[in-house]
């Protein structure tokens, strides 16, 4: 679904994105999330960038997970570029930074953000991401 031009593939694709952070932090891979995002997507680039830069550094994030808990679809965009706004529970976990860095808590928490999509060569892209 995530690879259909609609609102429900809008919404499928956001949540396979979130997915990909996981799975990224999980792995260290971070193709398939880079691949997700234009190379004018900042915040798309920052959460590639950080994974990598966090294990290179032998850091690591555990727990954390981000999970969806409710997609919209805001009303009157432009099929072709919706924007998804999302609420994205983040349960606990542990952070750190470096090797040699403290562990840090990372507490439950809830967030919201918009994902700025467009339909490129068949699949969706996110032009942006911004916190709300």
């Amino acid at each position: 679904m995530a690879k259909e031009k609609s609102r429900a593939g809008a919404k499928a694709f956001v949540r396979y994105y979130t997915e990909l952070i996981n799975y990224s932090w999980a792995t260290g891979a971070t193709e398939a999330l880079r691949s997700t995002g234009s190379k004018t997507c900042d915040a798309c680039q920052a959460a590639a960038n950080g994974v990598e830069s966090v294990i290179s550094e032998g850091g690591f994030k555990r727990g954390a997970d981000w999970h969806p808990t409710a997609v919209l679809v805001v009303p009157l965009e432009p099929a072709n570029a919706p924007i998804i706004n999302v609420a994205i529970s983040v349960n606990k976990g542990q952070f750190k930074e470096t090797r040699k860095a403290e562990a840090r808590r990372i507490d439950p928490a809830i967030y919201h953000f918009d994902f700025y999509l467009q339909w490129r060569s068949q699949r969706w892209v996110i032009t942006q991401i911004e916190g709300t």
